[in-house]
């Protein structure tokens, strides 16, 4: 989990930043593609304090899962 504080107006671009951040670093850790997905939460997933969250998922051996 990941909470990063910013300026007000800059929260999801930041959010951009940061998603596209930790994928590529997984990745250059030698994770295969095939083997993370991305999950967006809904809106009504979303705990009362946030705009975004993403979930990263690894496909273990016994099925997907958080990382």
């Amino acid at each position: 989990e990941l909470e990063f504080f910013c300026k007000p107006g800059t929260d999801l671009e930041w959010f951009d930043y940061w998603r596209s951040f930790c994928r590529e670093w997984l990745l250059s850790l030698g994770i295969k593609e095939e083997n993370l997905r991305l999950r967006d939460h809904a809106k009504e997933e979303l705990a009362f304090y946030s705009k975004a969250t993403t979930d990263f998922e690894y496909l273990f051996p016994f099925g997907w899962g958080e990382l």
